[in-house]
């Protein structure tokens, strides 16, 4: 563990939450629920992803919390209100940012993690990581389109 690695995960945890204010009210009552429903999604990927050695995190911003938990709350909970944002109903544009996402933290960002001391891969190569994330990507947008008919079908039924 590197002196910073903590001091980066807190940031890292904290940073994407400064950008809540772009991200318009109706947008942020849209997407909550599929935002939600991915990071308890990615908390028990994670469970399993533990129990079988996929990957290992070093650091944590708190001795009894996971390291990975910093991610859950940070960038992934705001990614999938951004991604959603900006591309849901264009499903090409949608595929497109997640490969571009999950590529480049598959691969130079775990180089980085690995560098910094606060975690690596183990079981699972950086093509399989990528591949683990494109799937969480097509069960995000699909949670999306499920909670859209849903509510769609409640105000079909208000009229």
């Amino acid at each position: 563990m590197k002196p910073f690695s903590r001091s980066f995960l807190i940031i890292m945890m904290i940073l994407p939450w400064l950008t809540m204010p772009f991200i318009k009210k109706s947008e942020f009552r849209r997407f909550l629920p599929a935002a939600v429903f991915m990071s308890i999604f990615t908390k028990i990927l994670n469970i399993v992803a533990y129990k079988r050695n996929w990957w290992h995190f070093y650091t944590s911003i708190l001795p009894k919390v996971r390291g990975e938990t910093a991610f859950i709350l940070g960038p992934y909970f705001l990614a999938s209100f951004w991604v959603l944002k900006l591309a849901y109903g264009k499903i090409k544009k949608y595929m497109i940012m997640n490969a571009i996402l999950h590529l480049l933290f598959a691969f130079p960002g775990m180089a980085f993690l690995k560098w910094a001391g606060i975690g690596t891969l183990a079981r699972v190569k950086n093509v399989q990581l990528a591949g683990i994330l494109m799937l969480r990507a097509v069960l995000l947008y699909s949670f999306q389109l499920v909670v859209d008919a849903v509510r769609e079908r409640k105000s079909f039924f208000k009229r």
